[in-house]
């Protein structure tokens, strides 16, 4: 306890993400060393640090701790096993953390940092929602900053899918900001997420603590998705961040590229960054799993194969009974006509599409056959069922 109270001291006198506190600590050894010397650290403090120095008292340390301690607030040091170890590697970390909830939300396999406007489109909405719910369905751990709009979407993804989501404050984790956002912080909690803060707990919002809070939210994070931003959007600082922090940046490309509240992710996709069409975008860039989503119903189908198997018995020329297992396709996801097409594949499976073409295959009008073939030929080759060969042919995959 008695480290984190001069942790807790360091923090009221020099604030968070401080250049000075760092050179301090690595010069005494630590914050305890750094109090014991306060006498003569007047030739390194700016004005304000060097009132705060005289008279933040060590009681009110302890007091916050002791606040902490009854209202189930978690403070993790930089040098505790529960604190991120991706956070850990940023430039100037925050060498405390307030958390409420799961500690180990902050260690999760797959942390991703999902930042967009509050003034977003209605198409933005739509992309948010079913990308953040694939993303939790295939085990990411989204980290946002708790604002409205495309940051309440990612954690109210997490929260009714009953996963961990992790809430980064610009104020203390004692302030209701915004205000009565008391019960989604609940919600978070409940689900096994966390909401952490660098600040002391009765510290209120300010506009710099925006822009400090941006670090962390892509620093506890392997990558940044941009879902919707403006040319002078704030996630303009967060991206910042991670491209500093040498993490990966992902966007939604703009719905509309001529209109300015939705092309700041543009010079990020010119840069390199990774465009994002659906989860598996994502995924694939940290693990290494196989997709189909022949539908897009909201969640990304991992590892889903197009062939289950069947075994049957048969008589081997000695009399013996052996097995044989036979691949079988499973099209139940699939809708009547790409079923259709596939049983007009041949003995050695392969598919010219003029035999699609033929009205009578589909059931359909001559004027819409042709149109529902080839949408039904790019499902079966979006699914990975089949594949378009040199020649103007398809065979199965």
């Amino acid at each position: 306890m008695d480290d984190v109270v001069y942790e807790l001291w360091l923090l009221g006198v020099f604030g968070t993400a401080s250049r000075t506190a760092e050179k301090l600590v690595k010069l005494h050894g630590s914050a305890r060393g750094v109090y014991e010397n306060a006498d003569s650290l007047d030739c390194f403090l700016k004005p304000a640090e060097r009132a705060r120095a005289f008279t933040s008292s060590i009681d009110s340390a302890r007091r916050t701790a002791e606040y902490c301690d009854q209202n189930d607030v978690h403070i993790i040091c930089i040098g505790d096993d529960g604190y991120s170890a991706l956070l850990r590697e940023i430039p100037y970390p925050p060498r405390l953390l307030f958390l409420m909830g799961n500690t180990t939300a902050l260690n999760a396999d797959i942390p991703l940092c999902v930042v967009g406007t509050r003034n977003h489109a209605l198409y933005s909405v739509r992309v948010a929602e079913t990308l953040c719910a694939e993303l939790v369905a295939a085990g990411v751990t989204l980290v946002s900053g708790f604002a409205h709009g495309i940051d309440e979407i990612a954690h109210n993804a997490a929260v009714h899918a009953g996963k961990p989501t992790v809430a980064v404050l610009a104020c203390g984790i004692s302030i209701d900001y915004p205000t009565g956002s008391v019960k989604r912080r609940r919600d978070i909690i409940d689900a096994g997420g966390a909401v952490i803060s660098e600040l002391l707990p009765a510290e209120k919002t300010s506009g710099s603590y925006f822009r400090i809070r941006n670090r962390i939210m892509s620093g506890l994070s392997k990558g940044t998705l941009i879902i919707q931003a403006g040319e002078r959007s704030g996630c303009h600082i967060t991206a910042g961040h991670a491209d500093a922090q040498n993490r990966d940046i992902f966007c939604v490309p703009p719905y509309d590229i001529f209109d300015k509240s939705c092309t700041g992710a543009v010079k990020y996709l010119r840069d390199g960054a990774t465009p994002v069409f659906g989860a598996e975008d994502i995924i694939i860039r940290y693990v290494d799993f196989d997709f189909d989503t022949p539908k897009r119903d909201g969640v990304t189908h991992i590892a889903k194969t197009s062939q289950t198997s069947r075994t049957t018995a048969a008589t081997s020329k000695d009399g013996a009974t052996v097995t044989e297992t036979e691949a079988v396709l499973d099209l139940s996801s699939y809708s009547d006509d790409c079923q259709k097409i596939i049983a007009l594949f041949d003995s050695e499976n392969r598919l010219f599409p003029e035999t699609v073409m033929d009205e009578s295959t589909l059931n359909s009008s001559a004027d819409s056959t042709i149109d529902n073939a080839y949408v039904a030929l790019m499902e079966l080759e979006a699914g990975g069922v089949i594949r378009n060969v040199p020649g103007g042919w398809y065979e199965l995959v």
